[in-house]
Protein backbone atom coordinates (compact mmCIF):
# COMPACT_ATOMS: atom_id res chain seq x y z
CA UNK A 1 0.00 0.00 0.00
CA UNK A 2 2.67 2.28 0.85
CA UNK A 3 4.31 1.98 -2.91
CA UNK A 4 0.99 2.67 -4.58
CA UNK A 5 0.85 5.94 -2.81
CA UNK A 6 4.67 6.93 -3.86
CA UNK A 7 3.09 6.19 -7.05
CA UNK A 8 0.10 7.97 -7.38
CA UNK A 9 1.91 11.09 -5.92
CA UNK A 10 4.85 10.48 -8.66
CA UNK A 11 2.03 10.50 -11.22
CA UNK A 12 0.33 13.92 -10.39
CA UNK A 13 3.17 15.82 -10.22
CA UNK A 14 6.16 14.25 -12.34
CA UNK A 15 8.69 17.36 -11.55
CA UNK A 16 9.84 18.58 -8.21
CA UNK A 17 12.70 21.29 -8.16
CA UNK A 18 15.41 21.36 -11.04
CA UNK A 19 17.13 19.08 -12.51
CA UNK A 20 20.98 18.72 -12.83
CA UNK A 21 20.70 19.91 -16.17
CA UNK A 22 18.63 22.82 -15.57
CA UNK A 23 21.33 23.89 -13.47
CA UNK A 24 23.77 23.10 -15.25
CA UNK A 25 22.64 25.44 -17.83
CA UNK A 26 21.79 28.54 -15.40
CA UNK A 27 25.70 28.01 -14.64
CA UNK A 28 26.36 28.51 -17.51
CA UNK A 29 24.68 31.17 -18.22
CA UNK A 30 25.70 32.80 -15.49
CA UNK A 31 29.73 32.55 -15.98
CA UNK A 32 28.89 34.11 -19.41
CA UNK A 33 27.14 37.09 -18.32
CA UNK A 34 29.94 37.76 -15.73
CA UNK A 35 32.87 36.96 -18.16
CA UNK A 36 30.53 39.43 -20.25
CA UNK A 37 30.74 42.06 -17.39
CA UNK A 38 34.16 41.53 -16.55
CA UNK A 39 34.99 42.98 -20.25
CA UNK A 40 33.22 45.87 -19.94
CA UNK A 41 34.73 46.88 -16.71
CA UNK A 42 38.07 46.43 -18.20
CA UNK A 43 37.09 48.06 -21.26
CA UNK A 44 35.74 51.00 -19.22
CA UNK A 45 39.03 51.19 -17.10
CA UNK A 46 41.12 51.49 -20.44
CA UNK A 47 38.93 53.58 -21.62
CA UNK A 48 39.04 56.34 -18.75
CA UNK A 49 42.64 55.77 -18.63
CA UNK A 50 43.29 56.82 -21.97
CA UNK A 51 41.25 59.92 -21.51
CA UNK A 52 42.33 60.83 -18.50
CA UNK A 53 46.10 60.80 -20.52
CA UNK A 54 45.06 62.99 -23.13
CA UNK A 55 43.70 65.41 -20.85
CA UNK A 56 47.09 65.72 -19.18
CA UNK A 57 48.88 65.90 -22.58
CA UNK A 58 46.64 68.59 -23.45
CA UNK A 59 47.43 70.52 -20.24
CA UNK A 60 51.15 69.68 -20.89
CA UNK A 61 50.98 70.83 -24.21
CA UNK A 62 48.81 73.93 -23.56
CA UNK A 63 51.04 75.10 -20.62
CA UNK A 64 54.58 74.75 -22.77
CA UNK A 65 53.13 76.55 -25.37
CA UNK A 66 51.72 79.43 -23.30
CA UNK A 67 55.44 79.60 -21.85
CA UNK A 68 56.84 79.59 -25.63
CA UNK A 69 54.61 82.38 -26.40
CA UNK A 70 55.49 84.34 -23.66
CA UNK A 71 59.36 84.00 -23.94
CA UNK A 72 61.47 86.84 -26.06
CA UNK A 73 61.66 86.88 -29.75
CA UNK A 74 65.30 85.56 -29.16
CA UNK A 75 64.40 82.73 -27.46
CA UNK A 76 62.07 81.39 -29.48
CA UNK A 77 65.07 79.55 -31.76
CA UNK A 78 64.82 75.19 -32.82
CA UNK A 79 67.84 74.51 -30.16
CA UNK A 80 66.27 76.41 -27.39
CA UNK A 81 63.02 74.25 -28.08
CA UNK A 82 65.39 70.73 -28.15
CA UNK A 83 66.21 71.00 -24.76
CA UNK A 84 62.57 71.22 -23.08
CA UNK A 85 61.48 68.36 -21.63
CA UNK A 86 58.15 67.35 -19.71
CA UNK A 87 57.13 68.28 -16.46
CA UNK A 88 57.39 65.66 -13.79
CA UNK A 89 54.10 64.96 -13.24
CA UNK A 90 53.45 64.34 -17.04
CA UNK A 91 56.73 62.38 -17.09
CA UNK A 92 54.76 60.57 -14.16
CA UNK A 93 51.02 60.41 -15.74
CA UNK A 94 52.50 59.69 -19.55
CA UNK A 95 54.94 57.10 -19.31
CA UNK A 96 56.84 56.65 -22.17
CA UNK A 97 55.69 59.87 -23.93
CA UNK A 98 57.61 62.51 -25.64
CA UNK A 99 57.30 66.52 -26.03
CA UNK A 100 58.06 67.82 -29.35
CA UNK A 101 58.55 71.38 -30.03
CA UNK A 102 58.72 72.73 -33.46
CA UNK A 103 59.51 76.29 -34.41
CA UNK A 104 59.90 77.18 -38.12
CA UNK A 105 59.70 80.69 -39.99
CA UNK A 106 56.60 81.54 -42.43
CA UNK A 107 56.81 83.02 -45.58
CA UNK A 108 54.81 86.09 -45.62
CA UNK A 109 54.81 89.97 -45.60
CA UNK A 110 55.52 89.83 -41.88
CA UNK A 111 58.19 87.98 -40.28
CA UNK A 112 56.66 85.20 -38.06
CA UNK A 113 56.85 82.19 -36.75
CA UNK A 114 55.41 79.17 -35.96
CA UNK A 115 55.26 77.19 -32.58
CA UNK A 116 53.91 73.71 -32.85
CA UNK A 117 53.84 71.67 -29.63
CA UNK A 118 53.31 67.64 -30.12
CA UNK A 119 53.08 64.70 -27.15
CA UNK A 120 53.02 61.35 -28.62
CA UNK A 121 54.42 58.13 -27.49
CA UNK A 122 54.66 54.78 -28.58
CA UNK A 123 51.50 51.86 -28.23
CA UNK A 124 52.18 48.20 -27.02
CA UNK A 125 51.54 47.66 -30.41
CA UNK A 126 54.74 50.05 -30.66
CA UNK A 127 52.89 52.81 -33.32
CA UNK A 128 52.94 56.61 -32.23
CA UNK A 129 50.22 57.46 -31.41
CA UNK A 130 49.75 61.55 -30.67
CA UNK A 131 48.51 62.77 -27.66
CA UNK A 132 47.90 66.63 -28.11
CA UNK A 133 49.07 68.74 -30.56
CA UNK A 134 49.10 72.97 -30.66
CA UNK A 135 50.23 75.51 -32.69
CA UNK A 136 50.37 78.92 -32.68
CA UNK A 137 51.97 82.27 -34.57
CA UNK A 138 54.02 84.87 -33.11
CA UNK A 139 55.18 87.90 -34.96
CA UNK A 140 58.19 89.88 -34.74
CA UNK A 141 57.42 92.45 -32.51
CA UNK A 142 57.35 96.25 -33.75
CA UNK A 143 60.31 98.60 -32.69
CA UNK A 144 59.07 101.59 -31.29
CA UNK A 145 58.90 104.88 -33.08
CA UNK A 146 61.78 107.39 -31.65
Amino acid sequence: MHRSTTNARSANNPRRGASLLESLAATVLLAALLAGVAQLVTLAASSERARSQQRIAALEAANTLDRWMAASWTDLQPREAAQVALSPRARQSLPGAKLTIAIEETADVLTTRRIVVEITRHSPAGEEVRLARLSAFRHTPEDPQP
